[in-house]
């Protein structure tokens, strides 16, 4: 399996691993590591941060069961207790087209959406969506999309601190369902609120970006791998290239609109995908 963490993401965790060294080395006697960013407790037992998570999924749902559950108990005892997840599904902290912009503000500390479900928020990110890519399972289009993502690093996702995005591919969660590579991909986010990540201690910040990284190969790449895919024929894909590159073209065209690099971006996407090919 190709390992993704090459970017943002790895040095993110080099700095926190670095700065845990220096705190240890610094601290007196046998007393345990601080972190400046740990508030004060009594008796010395480092201070308990829960963080709210919110996503729109039923209790029911494998976001639900097998992702954010078995997630926040890896937490807990990783941690010893100090960092609990408490878990609001089914729109109940916050709606899924606000889910983003509750985290940023810190009405929740933690959320899982959709990035296309706040139109223009993110149109870079609108490049893993485009039809006419290619992708062969939800497994590599979650690896493609979490690379990518670290790799182009745009500003619109500087507001939180992401711990992955995964995506759905060419399956949707349904008994049967045709394989359509070219029209269909969805991007989902589980990001944090930057303030209330820097909170938590660097030791349990490191070991939480380890468990996270864990369960999106485990887990979350996963999560729609369970269907029964019919494939479409070679005829029917030709069908489909053409308007596919219209959508290629409209995607340039906005990017130039905001300044940005629209083909250059779109052509890392592309060459990205290209190495994922058996």
């Amino acid at each position: 399996m190709k390992c993704v963490f090459k970017t943002k993401r790895d040095l993110t965790a080099i700095i926190l691993a670095l700065s845990f060294l220096c705190l240890a080395g610094c601290s007196g006697g046998n007393q345990p590591p601080s972190s400046g960013n740990q508030p004060p407790s009594s008796g010395n037992q480092p201070a308990v941060i829960t963080l709210k998570l919110a996503h729109f999924l039923p209790a029911s749902h494998p976001i639900e069961t097998d992702l954010v559950q078995p997630w926040a108990q890896a937490v807990k005892e990783a941690t010893k207790g100090r960092v609990i997840i408490e878990s609001y599904p089914e729109e109940k902290l916050a709606t899924a087209d606000y889910t983003y912009e509750s985290v940023k503000i810190g009405a929740a500390h933690a959320g899982i959406s959709c990035f296309s479900y706040t139109r223009d928020k993110f149109p870079v990110l609108e490049v893993f969506e485009l039809p006419g890519i290619f992708y062969n399972s939800p497994q590599e289009a979650s690896e493609i999309a979490w690379e990518g993502v670290q790799m182009l690093a745009p500003a619109e996702i500087w507001d939180t601190t992401l711990m992955m995005v995964f995506a759905t591919g060419p399956a949707e969660v349904t008994d049967y369902t045709t394989m359509e590579p070219y029209y269909y991909n969805t991007l989902f986010f589980f990001t944090m609120n930057t303030e209330k990540w820097e909170s938590i201690s660097v030791e349990d910040r490191q070991t939480i970006l380890g468990i996270s990284d864990r369960f999106f190969y485990d887990v979350a790449c996963g999560l729609w791998d369970k269907e029964n895919l019919a494939e479409l024929s070679d005829e029917e894909k030709k069908l489909w290239a053409g308007p596919a590159k219209l959508a290629q073209d409209d995607f340039v065209s906005r990017m130039g609109e905001l300044g940005l690099p629209g083909q250059e971006i779109l052509d890392s996407v592309l060459d990205l995908v290209e190495q994922y090919k058996p």
